[in-house]
């Protein structure tokens, strides 16, 4: 299809092409890594037993210690999350390479990490709910405008100042209100 019937090369139509050899490189590091790991876990399966976390087959009763894939959040987000789920950052997508320094960043990134780590165990349906319940939930907040990267470019880190607060009156919450129970 030409740009004349509609087609337009720069459109958000998956990943944007690697920069370098190096993030092809990493890219097609991670693929062959999820591939291995799917391919495990269809032999697993169609014997009839469940992977473990530490990698091969783990038949039923046997209790071994459950370790995650991933030993940090920082080592999940480099090596599976950035090369997994890329985006053409911009205006309608926003990324900050200090998503450390972020705290909203780092709970939701954590929620996402933790949720996948047991979402890979179940070689049926862990990866199909995980990406529908939690992927498709935190991706577009993080990357919003509106989220924990909207102020930061490549080139300024500007962190959000706090919500405003005020003290509650003294003893707001040991007691209930006078009105707690009143129907209008």
């Amino acid at each position: 299809m030409s740009e004349e019937q509609g087609y337009d090369p720069g459109a958000d139509f998956g990943p944007p092409p690697p920069a370098d050899l190096t993030e092809a490189g990493r890219r097609i590091v991670a693929l062959e890594a999820g591939l291995e790991y799917v391919t495990e876990l269809l032999a697993a399966s169609a014997e009839g037993a469940v992977p473990s976390a530490a990698g091969g087959a783990r038949g039923p009763g046997e209790d071994e210690e459950w370790k995650p894939y991933y030993g940090s959040l920082e080592e999940w987000v480099t090596d599976l999350f950035v090369v997994a789920f890329p985006r053409n950052v911009g205006q309608q997508n926003k990324w900050c390479p200090r998503w450390w320094d972020h705290a909203e960043a780092i709970m939701r990134l954590e929620v996402l990490w933790r949720s996948w780590e047991g979402a890979r165990l179940d070689p049926v349906n862990g990866m199909a709910a995980w990406m529908a319940q939690q992927l498709d939930h935190h991706l577009p907040i993080l990357l919003s405008p509106d989220g924990p990267f909207g102020q930061c470019t490549p080139e300024r880190h500007p962190a959000y100042e706090p919500l405003p607060v005020k003290p509650p009156p003294r003893g707001w919450f040991s007691e209930p209100p006078e009105h707690a129970g009143d129907v209008a």
